[in-house]
């Protein structure tokens, strides 16, 4: 799999509150959509190994392009360097 976001305007929501429970909301909902623009790739296999299992593994290789990308929780110094996740499940149906 390959995705790519580009955002090529500042987006943000002026009409909602700034104030009151939901200004902490407002303020991570607009930081979050100012930045954003990042490449992946992705690469994952399935194996049914019995009739109601299956084994699942998944590496993302994510590039984040001016900042953090999409990437949330982000610790501080982070110096915007591509990401590599690997991910492991079995499924199973009973």
């Amino acid at each position: 799999m390959h995705g790519d976001v580009k955002q090529n305007s500042i987006r943000n929501f002026s009409s909602l509150p700034t104030s009151g429970p939901l200004a902490g909301l407002v303020a991570g909902l607009n930081g979050a959509i100012k930045t954003g623009e990042q490449s992946s790739n992705a690469i994952g296999v399935r194996w049914d190994f019995y009739k109601s299992a299956a084994l699942k593994v998944q590496i993302d290789r994510v590039s984040p392009r001016n900042g953090a990308g999409t990437l949330i929780n982000v610790k501080p110094g982070y110096d915007g360097k591509d990401v590599t996740v690997y991910a492991a499940a079995v499924d199973f149906v009973f």
